[in-house]
């Protein structure tokens, strides 16, 4: 078989959205164990088909990469986040954007609740919420309790929505 054949017959296996596959992927060559890096990449997969943002999981495999963590522990932290984008997700529907998701997220791994980033979608519906989210989750990672931290920002929310609507 000649070289143009093989590389067509190779061309031809590829799917389409391997570009930024590789791009991804390239990120975490050299920084991985195999296994991780496998793991990693079919927890990349897994995102893309569930339509989750998934660059916040390449930061978080190269984080620990940076930090020299054991292969399992990055998976965990990898696979964990997988969990809290798809909470956020469906805490923040309807069409949440990428950024609202990578956020709600956030919010939850320091402590904010579902119900939280529902009342924050509820006040804003048809806008991002990725900054009131970010608010949110400075407040509770200060150490504001969560209630309370909804509540303040929840008002905030409304006192602008109030403003506005002047």
């Amino acid at each position: 078989m000649s070289v143009r054949a093989v590389f067509i017959l190779a061309m031809l296996g590829l799917p389409s959205s391997l570009p930024a596959q590789d791009a991804r992927a390239a990120r975490l060559d050299g920084k991985l164990d195999g296994e991780t890096h496998a793991v990693v990449l079919r927890t990349l997969d897994s995102a893309r088909t569930r339509g989750l943002p998934m660059e916040p999981l390449v930061d978080k495999a190269l984080e620990g990469a940076t930090k020299r963590a054991a292969g399992p522990r990055i998976q965990a932290a990898v696979s964990t986040l997988l969990g809290r984008l798809e909470a956020a997700r469906d805490a923040l529907a309807p069409n949440p954007t990428p950024r609202d998701i990578t956020a709600g997220a956030d919010a939850l791994a320091y402590g904010a609740t579902r119900e939280a980033l529902k009342a924050m979608r509820a006040i804003r519906p048809n806008e991002s919420v990725a900054v009131p989210l970010g608010v949110l989750t400075q407040l509770v990672a200060s150490g504001v309790p969560v209630g309370r931290a909804t509540r303040v920002e929840r008002d905030h929310l409304f006192a602008l929505r109030a403003r506005r609507y002047a």
